[in-house]
């Protein structure tokens, strides 16, 4: 119990004094001590800096600066970040109520909002179908390249996953949930003009990089063009795949001074490695399959 006299934060009953003081992210708190750093196989004196959540550094990894910019974070949960005027997301806001969050972009990125929500495990869910097809005889060294040949559309919907398709089909109905649930999450702020000019992709879920389970060394460019169909919008694969990642080394290069300000991180990072239109002969596959997502 806290001795009499002790200011207490909330109902937690902790001391506040207790708390590190707040700094933002990318300020330099101190230096990697001698004995920690060789522990670590890293220079003594090495900057320690304040970081962020996932959420944020994608943010800064992709450079949200820009607005109309949209990330796709993937990741086992999944979750997605547009960019859009503080006038914008409020109207979009008062629109949609608690489907999407709202919330200011880092202070350098001036005036921006990002809006945003999180989806219900659809990175874990293609990981399972991935195992599941390695664990049926799916060749790990081509197994996405056959899930990039299938037709689009075909084998999506939450009926799509029943034991009468393959390991291979079961691949691709989930990576097309996963782009469909982008969109579907994104649709009613669109609706309330919210633009989206273009969808930064990360990590594996997203097709922006390879994945742990199989062995290809590359992504087949129809995963990511499945990607672009679905959204309806361009997709851009960043020369960091990793947003969140890419975000972190912004905001550590601002604490160790390499950066005059995240923004110039952000810009100096934040770069487009391939890009990729939604292809007009797919737009009625597309439209079909959102449209069967929403009813089932």
């Amino acid at each position: 119990r806290p001795a009499r006299g002790r200011r207490r934060g909330g109902r937690g009953g902790l001391d506040e004094r207790a708390l590190a003081p707040e700094v933002h992210p990318g300020t330099k708190i101190g230096q990697l001590r001698a004995e920690v750093a060789e522990e670590l196989g890293l220079r003594a004196g090495t900057p320690v800096v304040s970081g962020t959540n996932d959420g944020l550094a994608a943010v800064v990894g992709a450079g949200l600066m820009h607005l109309g910019r949209g990330v796709d974070v993937g990741g086992a949960a999944g979750g997605v970040g547009v960019s859009a005027t503080a006038e914008t997301a409020a109207r979009v806001s008062a629109h949609v109520g608690g489907a999407l969050w709202s919330g200011p972009a880092p202070t350098p990125f001036g005036d921006v909002r990002i809006i945003g929500g999180a989806l219900g495990g659809t990175g874990l869910l293609l990981d399972e179908a991935i195992t599941s097809a390695i664990a049926r005889g799916a060749r790990p060294e081509t197994l996405m390249q056959e899930v990039a040949n299938l037709p689009l559309g075909e084998f999506s919907g939450s009926s799509s996953t029943g034991e009468r398709l393959s390991g291979v089909q079961r691949v691709r109905a989930a990576a097309e949930q996963g782009a469909l649930a982008v969109e579907a999450l994104l649709a009613p702020a669109r609706a309330a003009g919210l633009p989206l000019d273009e969808m930064w992709l990360s990590g594996p879920a997203t097709g922006a990089t390879v994945g742990l389970h199989t062995t290809e060394t590359q992504v087949p460019h129809g995963i990511r063009q499945m990607r672009a169909d679905l959204l309806g919008v361009p997709v851009v694969v960043p020369r960091i795949a990793e947003a969140a990642a890419a975000g972190a080394a912004a905001i550590a290069g601002v604490g160790a001074g390499i950066y005059a300000s995240l923004r110039e991180a952000a810009d100096l990072i934040a770069v487009v490695d391939q890009r990729i239109d939604p292809d007009p002969r797919s737009a009625d596959a597309a439209s079909s399959a959102r449209e069967r997502f929403l009813r089932e």
